[in-house]
């Protein structure tokens, strides 16, 4: 039977994994954060040739995602 994944049970897995190796455990603030920078490096990877080979819709992308970045 499948139940879904909490997030207690993903630290508790984690965190015997990590004894087991002689590592400290985690709260999960770590993971969490760790993830979110390998998505973001692996999409900068993929978009930023995309990206400089269409310069307006880049302007346009930085426009949206920062708007506190004036046009040129």
């Amino acid at each position: 039977m499948y139940r879904a994944l909490t997030r207690n049970k993903f630290l508790e897995v984690i965190n015997e994994l990590a004894r087991v190796g002689g590592m400290e455990a985690s709260k999960g603030h770590s993971i969490l954060i760790g993830a979110t920078l390998e998505y973001l490096r692996k999409h900068a990877q993929i978009l930023a040739p995309y990206m400089q080979a269409h310069p307006a819709q880049n302007e346009e992308f930085i426009h949206i995602v920062m708007p506190g970045v004036q046009r040129q």
